[in-house]
């Protein structure tokens, strides 16, 4: 197969699961460092092909002169995306009853010891997902204009605290 075509293959391929990513926004051959956003560009002072994944913090995710295992990985975080974005609350529940002594709160606040949850902060008008540590001191992970982003958030902290209580 040519380049050329296993180019165009992947681009379709992302654009087709990008509708089922929440409010990330996909960038082709064009950096983009606000927001939420997934893309890749030619970095013309390293001549690399880069991919990157912006969620609250900038980061390269992989770096190659050969564009198309740059659309590869491209493709591969999409494709997480899409695993984070479907049934997210559905998977929470079922992961909460696995875990030990760190409690989840769904649309509350709670100061609990090594709690990990997602809340409505009416004065700044964002919604905010948390951790709290050994002496329920909170830290605001991050901060979402939008709902479904907070709880994919709190998906991603979840799974990483089952994967480190049970693997």
């Amino acid at each position: 197969m040519s380049n050329l075509f296993l180019k165009k293959e992947l681009i379709n391929k992302i654009k087709s699961l990008s509708t089922r990513i929440g409010h990330f926004q996909i960038y082709l051959n064009e950096y983009h460092d606000e927001g939420l956003a997934i893309g890749y560009f030619f970095d013309e002072q390293r001549l690399l092909w880069s991919s990157y994944y912006v969620d609250g913090t900038k980061m390269t995710v992989d770096s190659s002169p050969d564009e198309i295992k740059i659309l590869e990985s491209v493709y591969n975080i999409v494709c997480k995306e899409v695993e984070a974005h479907t049934d997210t609350l559905k998977k929470i529940k079922k992961i909460i009853p696995e875990l030990i002594f760190v409690p989840v709160y769904l649309n509350e606040y709670y100061n609990s010891q090594y709690a990990i949850g997602y809340y409505y902060d009416l004065n700044d008008k964002y919604w905010k997902v948390y951790r709290n540590g050994e002496r329920n001191d909170s830290f605001i992970c991050r901060s979402y204009e939008y709902e479904e982003e907070a709880i994919v958030r709190v998906y991603k902290m979840v799974r990483v605290e089952y994967n480190l209580q049970h693997h």
